[in-house]
């Protein structure tokens, strides 16, 4: 409908609660951002009943680390009664001490990047065992999770590895490549996988797709990921089926266009004020993996709507 008319709905939200983060990932730069306003929690709470109004369907909580939020279970049951479907990603370190918030949410995303050595020194020791407790008590508690995981030169090797836990776990898992526009002010040249190294990795994914009912990504966004730059053009739901949020209200179009924020940020001015002025000029490529799979959507593709349907 959005398509058809042209019309612009926020059917899909990313908001990153807090920038506050107890990690400090070597591919990401969020946490040195420097100290950022957050939304209270009468201001978050008020911005959800608007985007309901305006026919948002599902939002994508994160950070930061989003657990360190205090009030995300009452932010995540006035999801679920304004039903609209919630999705959290977390490091997973404090799953155990938020667990009763966590109830609510309708997918706990949780980053796994490989071994407990490749882990570990990627994000912090002992954050491993950390992920596999949470699967442990996500299990217990009847919440749904999947891992998500962030390639880089320093987990390349470990993708065998981390099929073989989501098939043993029955956890699925998205795959999304270390770049630029996800890491912050981070330096992450090093860490970014070249070319002729990425295809192999995504034809092998594309491979294995076809048999592992557990990878999440879409056979056409793997392909798309494998081909970057010289890919065919897709649509772009940015800005108009979709968009992202600041802790402090402001709006972006996507993790690709964190330029065309928003000079005024909610609640200064209304929600829909802010979505409305969005503008999406700048940007020729797609490589965050949530946005690619709408986008592969927004396009019509029919593979990555069915895929959509059985995964998101």
């Amino acid at each position: 409908y959005a398509k058809l008319f042209n019309k612009k709905t926020p059917l899909v939200i990313g908001w990153d609660l807090t920038y506050r983060c107890n990690f400090r990932c070597k591919y990401c730069g969020i946490p040195d951002s420097g100290n950022y306003p957050e939304l209270s929690t009468e201001e978050v709470c008020s911005g959800i009943a608007q985007l309901r109004r305006m026919g948002t369907q599902r939002i994508h909580f994160g950070g930061g680390e989003v657990l360190l939020r205090d009030d995300l279970g009452e932010i995540l049951a006035l999801c679920r009664k304004n039903n609209i479907t919630s999705a959290v990603l977390t490091n997973g370190f404090r799953f155990g001490e938020r667990l009763a918030d966590l109830q609510c949410a309708d997918l706990v995303k949780i980053s796994f990047d490989g071994d407990e050595p490749v882990h570990d020194e990627l994000r912090g020791s002992g954050s491993f065992k950390k992920v596999i407790e949470a699967v442990s008590l996500a299990r217990k508690s009847g919440i749904a999770v999947a891992f998500s995981t962030t390639l880089s030169t320093h987990n390349i090797d470990q993708i065998d590895f981390i099929l073989r836990v989501s098939r043993e776990l029955r956890v699925p898992v998205k795959f999304q490549t270390v770049n630029e526009f996800l890491s912050g002010n981070q330096d992450i040249a090093a860490m970014v996988i070249p070319a002729e190294q990425r295809k192999k990795v995504m034809a092998g994914l594309i491979e294995e797709k076809k048999t592992n009912k557990y990878i999440i990504n879409s056979e056409p966004a793997l392909r798309y990921l494998r081909d970057y730059p010289r890919t065919k053009k897709i649509g772009c739901g940015a800005g108009r089926i979709y968009a992202r949020i600041t802790p402090d209200g402001r709006f972006y179009p996507c993790q690709m266009m964190k330029k065309n924020a928003t000079a005024a940020a909610y609640p200064d001015a209304g929600v829909k004020k802010l979505f409305e002025s969005l503008t999406c000029s700048g940007c020729a490529h797609c490589m965050c993996t949530t946005t690619l799979e709408l986008n592969m959507i927004y396009s019509l593709l029919p593979k990555a709507i069915i895929n959509g349907m059985k995964k998101f």
